[in-house]
């Protein structure tokens, strides 16, 4: 069985990228679900994968969370409580720029009708990052009351961080360009540095203010405690530079470059703190999964949280009831993974006849053949009344709040040159 897939021959620019129509669809591990993607979702660290910053073996899917349909279950995730039709979200999983991927059993969440997959899957990677910045990487050498500064408040991972820093009680000094500051001041930073834009793109143009007198006069001449960039290589001198007496360089991304090596001298005017951090070493354990998950959902269902905050807009106190229902559901399931019950709940009363499937390893429960290439009867249903409003297939703008932009996988390339550019101003996907 073949499938579409963006797919790495060779490492480099956007255009190595491409969409393959003949694919092998992969084949299900013990405890696996195999999962018909309808959304991915494009992060910074699937460039670095494109580029070959960060080496994968070769050839490759890109992306690394996802959400659809099951279409097929092993008896282990079966018994989990996860079934063939069930609407799910996951992430921390590679190759999900495709029609199918291949997903650990205990890391798919059933996701209720009423909550839209764009948002489930908006709720992944950049949430947990955000979290493990602001919470642990920092080592507790930045106390609440105290100054942090955030680079790029205005889009992606830093919006979330920039929130959740507020939330643990820190004093927030936002960056962003001129075309992002109404979004940047969305999300509650104390004070806010605004960049001029390069020519021909929505990036900061670091060299348009001096950072860090200004940052100096905020802080009354102390400096930060601790410093979030994501940019790379056009912040980190002046990241360094801002630190007060023991404060801490949180090194995490490679948005305009990957940071040079340089000698740990650097921190000798104020006895500095560097660290180079990954989600993977902050999520270690399953319980230090839950507690960052939790943390995240209870927030987004309080309202305090925005998975995007557009310009303009409020953070929303009381949240719809079915969005709120999805989240103590979610919550739930996350808490108790072993309870067949919460996680096989799901509003859909009507589940796809499913068969045996002779070719499928490990005697795996799949859909019959007539709906592997189709959503489940609920999801027909949406895309019935979604094609009655015609909508072109090119960029699209989202008009939900937690989703920016959404490009067709045929345009994979398209997709990584917008993430790139720094146009993206919330989160950014691919529908499959």
């Amino acid at each position: 069985m073949h499938q579409r897939a963006a797919v790495v021959r060779e490492t480099g620019p956007s255009s190595v990228m491409k969409v393959e129509h003949d694919y092998p669809v992969p084949k299900l591990a013990p405890g696996g679900v195999l999962v018909k993607n309808k959304y991915s979702g494009i992060n910074f660290i699937d460039t670095y994968h494109r580029s070959g910053l960060y080496k994968r073996e070769l050839p490759f899917i890109g992306g690394q969370e996802g959400g659809g349909f099951v279409a097929a279950v092993t008896p282990e995730a079966e018994a989990q409580g996860v079934k063939v039709g069930d609407r799910v979200a996951y992430s921390s999983v590679f190759q999900t720029y495709a029609e199918y991927t291949a997903v650990p059993g205990n890391k798919v969440v059933t996701v209720p009708e009423e909550v839209p997959l764009d948002v489930a899957v908006s709720c992944g990677v950049q949430g947990m990052t955000a979290h493990y910045l602001t919470h642990s990487a920092h080592a507790g050498l930045v106390k609440p009351g105290e100054w942090m500064l955030i680079h790029g408040t205005g889009s992606g991972t830093c919006q979330w961080a920039a929130q959740m820093a507020k939330l643990r009680g820190y004093k927030v000094i936002g960056t962003c360009s001129e075309s992002k500051q109404d979004i940047a001041r969305a999300t509650g930073v104390d004070e806010l540095i605004v960049y001029k834009e390069a020519p021909g793109t929505s990036y900061e143009d670091y060299s348009s203010v001096d950072l860090v007198p200004k940052v100096m006069e905020i802080t009354g001449g102390e400096g930060v405690k601790a410093v979030i960039d994501g940019i790379g290589l056009a912040t980190w001198e002046t990241s360094i530079e801002v630190l007060a007496r023991r404060g801490i360089f949180v090194s995490f991304g490679n948005a305009s470059g990957a940071v040079p090596a340089f000698p740990p001298l650097r921190f000798i005017n104020k006895s500095g703190f560097l660290t180079r951090p990954k989600l993977n070493d902050y999520t270690v354990t399953r319980e230090e999964l839950l507690s960052r998950a939790n943390d995240i959902y209870g927030w987004i269902n309080s309202g305090d949280l925005k998975v995007a905050v557009r310009a303009g807009e409020k953070k929303n106190k009381n949240p719809p009831l079915p969005f709120s229902l999805f989240v103590a559901r979610l919550t739930r399931a996350v808490a108790d993974e072993t309870n067949p019950r919460l996680q096989s709940w799901s509003p859909h009363a009507h589940r796809p006849h499913i068969k045996q499937s002779f070719e499928a390893p490990r005697e795996a429960r799949v859909l019959d053949e007539s709906a592997l290439g189709s959503p489940p009867p609920f999801a027909r249903k949406r895309s019935r009344a979604a094609h009655r409003r015609p909508q072109p297939r090119t960029q699209t703008p989202r008009s939900s709040a937690q989703v920016d932009r959404c490009f067709p996988l045929e345009q994979a390339v398209e997709g990584h040159d917008y993430l790139e550019a720094g146009k993206s101003r919330g989160k950014v996907l691919y529908e499959i």
